[in-house]
């Protein structure tokens, strides 16, 4: 009696990268808050083999400590948080561990004190820096996001306002956590969502080649 071969399973595909992306909402004046309407380009952009979810923050500490909560309690591959500026796009690459005496966004006056009550006092961004600088440095003279690498004026956000207050809170959960790339990005009402897709895809391509180191597999570069 002949043997039956045996089915041979289809190969699996790889399961999409869950990415999060946030913009901040009205605060002190601006009704049209240019991050939140750059989060939805990014989503309608979109990238391969990603799976992107926008979210829309208040500027309040009480909207930010609710997503952090979200995000620690269902954490996605990649964070990628924004906020506007008056100054330059650039990655947030040193949050620092203090909140001002400012009003938020619902016009309620918070507090100065530290983000982290025993935290230091400033921590690395868990972006991969080199990586997004490589993927911007196609734009040429077009370049509207920078980082340190590429510009030597270039200066953390001192503000102590509610995009610092994020891009601490994000360092300090998901630093030292490799299933979670989180970080901070300052944009303006001008910066090109081509180029933020270009960098996103570069934190999303770092985040898989890290996956792949941890799982014994190759890494890749970006």
């Amino acid at each position: 009696m002949r043997a039956q071969p045996r089915a041979v399973p289809p190969p699996s595909l790889p399961r999409p990268v869950r990415v999060v992306v946030t913009g901040y909402g009205p605060f002190m004046g601006i009704t049209d808050n240019p991050s939140a309407a750059l989060a939805k380009r990014l989503a309608e952009l979109g990238l391969p083999n990603a799976q992107l979810e926008v979210r829309t923050l208040d500027v309040t500490t009480q909207a930010v400590d609710e997503f952090l909560a979200d995000m620690k309690a269902r954490p996605p591959d990649v964070i990628l948080s924004m906020g506007v500026t008056h100054g330059r796009a650039q990655v947030e690459e040193a949050p620092q561990n203090r909140l001002g005496k400012a009003r938020d966004g619902k016009d309620q006056l918070m507090d100065e004190r530290r983000v982290v009550p025993d935290g230091p006092e400033t921590l690395p961004t868990d972006l991969p820096v080199e990586a997004i600088e490589w993927a911007l440095q196609p734009f040429g003279d077009q370049r509207k996001v920078f980082t340190s690498r590429s510009t030597e004026t270039y200066w953390p956000d001192r503000s102590a306002y509610l995009c610092n207050y994020l891009g601490y809170q994000l360092a300090h959960a998901f630093g030292e956590k490799p299933e979670t790339t989180a970080g901070f990005i300052h944009i303006t009402r001008d910066t090109p969502a081509e180029q933020l897709q270009a960098a996103l895809e570069a934190i999303v391509k770092a985040h898989g080649a890290q996956a792949g180191v941890r799982s014994g597999g190759a890494a890749t570069t970006p």
